[in-house]
């Protein structure tokens, strides 16, 4: 909580105190309690900026700078009466305060200074799916290694400052109060000279910014990487291209797809039997679904696919499949679930083939800034269903050298092609294991890794700036920095290995004791 916040909420308190303490009627004025307040309505916004959070105060304030005007004196009751109303204003505001911080990024630790940038680009070979009438056409943010020593000022870029950003429209409203956290990213600052860096493309959560893991994004910068994260068209919290000035998540069907919206498919009871606290029975399940879409796929009819379904459930006990999944909600799966979730993390994979072929003409508003890609050491990775585009990438093209899935479920076609780079699995506590039958028959290293109590969010900044979102798949029962500082040297020491040349750290576990990382045995 900032200094003059918590000066206001305590003001309030008192204001709200000397209603129904009728000494301290006698000892503190209404007038001095009025102007002190009037005082912090002006310098808190000034030095602190405007917080949202604060309006059910701001009508507190009001209400009870505007009862003190009165001069008969209210007998106690009513001024008890008025004392509810208010104590619950006063209490959301201080709740929301709480809940949706301003807090401090924490450092990178690092040798270099970091450097932000963004750009778009348009491919010509695609059309945009949501959108047939144009080209497909992505937005790209920007980390880089940046030199510690720089007389130069530049511009700090705040924390997730697309989403607040662009006109005024109620995302921008309940997000604004993040524009008060600065990041340590310096727009457009000099790149570090003389020296080539390893890259890394990093993809979002559905529904998600690309700034969605700042502080992951600032630490491997800040240790020599420099990071692309590419804004999913249509699939991101808020894009801004050369074409248009913004564009939104769109929660519909691309107008190319022909199957009917996914969430009107109901699809109950397919996964009824999955009940395992880790994600072993998730991972027998997928390996199983996978290997009968793999079939479905193969067919052209309907009728052909309408047979293998009544075939899968005649042999119902072979499966993990649920004792309530009827005909219908396993076609379901199968025409939308996995249909849909496969043609998007296709289209991802075909955003990061044409981020990673034109990272030699990227046009970049600082000098000798293409010079210092090291195009030969690609490391990709992802959260969430970007972590799925991330696995599909290096599954298919050998310009991934390196891969890290943070914590989401494989989807895709290539569900059963062995990877072609070393990867790491970063899972959630109650679903390590999940994706084994995606990633066991690689003949590179496999490495999976959890932290006791974390869960899917804890993995982001979210956990950082939105408190008490405890939940699956929300928030665990974690120290949400601690969580995000493990993350950090784990995706470090796995990047340094292999992209790198580095030893692999052994001493990670030792450190945080709540740290699983292990090598998997392939088959």
């Amino acid at each position: 909580m900032q200094l003059f916040e918590f000066l206001f909420f305590c003001l309030i308190f008192v204001f709200i105190l000397r209603l129904v303490i009728t000494p301290l009627r006698a000892r503190i004025s209404s007038s001095f309690l009025a102007l002190t307040g009037i005082s912090l309505l002006f310098i808190g916004p000034i030095f602190e900026g405007f917080r949202w959070q604060l309006i059910p105060a701001y009508l507190t304030f009001i209400f009870l700078a505007l009862g003190s005007l009165k001069r008969a004196p209210s007998k106690l009751h009513w001024r008890a009466l008025a004392a509810v109303p208010c104590s619950i204003l006063l209490l959301i505001s201080v709740s929301l305060s709480q809940l949706l911080p301003v807090f401090n990024l924490p450092a990178p630790n690092g040798p270099y200074s970091i450097g932000t940038f963004d750009y778009t680009l348009v491919d010509d070979s695609r059309l945009e799916r949501f959108a047939p009438e144009n080209n497909r056409e992505l937005s790209v943010l920007v980390w880089y290694p940046s030199a510690k020593s720089t007389e130069e000022k530049f511009p700090v870029r705040t924390l997730w400052q697309d989403v607040y950003s662009g006109d005024y429209d109620m995302l921008s409203f309940f997000t604004s109060y993040l524009g008060q956290i600065d990041t340590h990213s310096q727009i457009e600052s000099a790149i570090a000279p003389g020296e080539k860096f390893p890259i890394l493309v990093f993809n979002h959560g559905f529904m998600s910014p690309r700034e969605q893991n700042t502080v992951l994004m600032e630490h491997l910068a800040s240790h020599g990487y420099i990071i692309f994260s590419i804004a999913h068209t249509y699939q991101s919290t808020k894009v801004f291209l050369s074409s248009t000035e913004k564009i939104l998540f769109n929660t519909g069907m691309p107008e190319d797809f022909r199957y009917i919206e996914a969430g009107a498919l109901p699809i109950t009871g397919v996964r009824d039997l999955v009940t395992s606290d880790d994600g072993s029975d998730h991972s027998l399940l997928d390996a199983q679904l996978f290997s009968i879409f793999s079939r479905y796929r193969t067919f052209e009819s309907e009728a052909e696919k309408r047979n293998l379904v009544e075939e899968v459930l005649s042999q119902r006990e072979r499966y993990l499949i649920g004792p309530r999944t009827t005909s219908d909600t396993l076609y379901n799966y199968f025409y939308g679930q996995m249909t849909v979730m496969g043609s998007f993390a296709q289209t991802w994979v075909e955003d990061i083939e044409f981020v990673v072929d034109e990272l030699a003409n990227v046009n970049a508003p600082i000098t000798g800034f293409v010079d210092a890609l090291d195009i030969e050491q690609l490391g990709v990775f992802g959260h969430s269903f970007g972590s799925a585009a991330a696995g599909e990438f290096c599954k298919s093209d050998d310009r991934c050298k390196a891969g890290i899935h943070i914590d989401g479920s494989q989807q895709g076609y290539n569900w059963d092609t062995p990877l072609l780079a070393p990867f790491l699995v970063m899972y959630s506590a109650n679903f390590y294991g999940g994706n084994d039958f995606a990633y066991q028959s690689s003949n590179h290293e496999l490495w999976n890794m959890t932290i006791d109590g974390i869960d899917h969010m804890d993995f982001t900044d979210v956990a950082l700036a939105v408190r008490g979102l405890q939940g699956p798949g929300m928030m665990g029962d974690v120290d949400n920095e601690r969580a995000l500082i493990i993350i950090n040297e784990v995706a470090l020491s796995f990047f340094e290995h292999y992209l790198k040349g580095a030893p692999l750290r052994t001493d990670l576990e030792q450190i945080f004791p709540e740290l699983t990382l292990e090598l998997r045995e392939m088959h």
